[in-house]
C-alpha cells in the first residue's frame, strides 16, 4: 500500500519445519531452519512499486531437522502463521523488563531495557497500569545509541497468586520529534 512508503517492510514466518529460503521478486532473501522459533527478514529492499512475489522454499531435511524429534507427528511445511508487518524507520527491535521487590513486599522498582534497530534515535516512554487502567508508573529516556535503559519505583506495589492474579500492562512508546512512531 502507498501508506507503507518511507518504512520498513518486515514478514514474519512463525513456524516452518524445518528449513527454508524466502524469494520475493525472484530474489533470495533469507533463510531460517529453527522450525519452532519466528524468523522474520527485512524485505524492504527486495521489494517494487505495484504487484510483488513471494516464494518459500521448504525442506523436509536439514541440519536442524534431528534436534526436533520430540513427540510429535513429523508433519513439514508451513504449519503456523505468516505475517506481514509496516514497521517506521525507527522502531523497538526488542525490550526487557526486571521487576524486584522490596523487602517489605510493599513496593517494587523497574529496571527496563529497550533495543531500537540501528542508527535510530528516539525518544522511548514507559508507562504501567494496574488492573483497573491506572497509570502506576511513567517515565521516559532519550535513546543513545540505539538503546534506552528507564528505571523506576512503583510504590504500593500488589502481588498476586494462581489464584487470584494481579496484573500490570507494560505499554512502551517511541517518539520521534514529538511524533508517536510506535506503541
Amino acid at each position: 500500500p502507498k501508506s507503507w512508503q518511507g518504512r520498513r517492510t518486515i514478514i514474519r514466518f512463525n513456524g516452518v519445519r524445518t528449513g527454508f529460503f524466502l524469494y520475493v521478486n525472484g530474489q533470495k532473501a533469507g533463510y531460517s531452519e529453527d522450525s519452532f522459533t519466528p524468523a522474520e527478514f527485512d524485505i524492504t529492499k527486495f521489494l517494487k512499486d505495484g504487484k510483488n512475489s513471494i516464494a518459500v522454499e521448504v525442506f523436509k531435511n536439514t541440519t536442524g531437522a534431528y534436534f526436533e524429534m520430540q513427540d510429535m507427528p513429523h508433519t513439514m511445511g508451513i504449519f503456523r502463521d505468516v505475517v506481514l508487518l509496516s514497521r517506521p524507520q525507527a522502531y523497538i527491535r526488542d525490550y526487557f523488563a526486571d521487576i524486584s521487590l522490596s523487602e517489605n513486599l510493599e513496593s517494587a522498582k523497574l529496571s527496563l531495557d529497550v533495543f531500537l534497530n540501528k542508527g535510530a534515535n528516539a525518544e522511548v516512554s514507559a508507562s504501567i497500569f494496574d488492573q483497573n487502567g491506572k497509570a502506576v508508573f511513567k517515565a521516559s529516556q532519550t535513546a543513545s545509541k540505539s538503546s534506552a535503559k528507564i528505571g523506576g519505583e512503583i510504590k504500593n506495589f500488589k502481588l498476586g497468586s494462581p489464584d487470584k492474579p494481579n496484573l500490570y500492562t507494560l505499554v512502551l512508546e517511541l517518539s520521534e520529534g514529538g511524533k508517536v512512531c510506535e506503541a
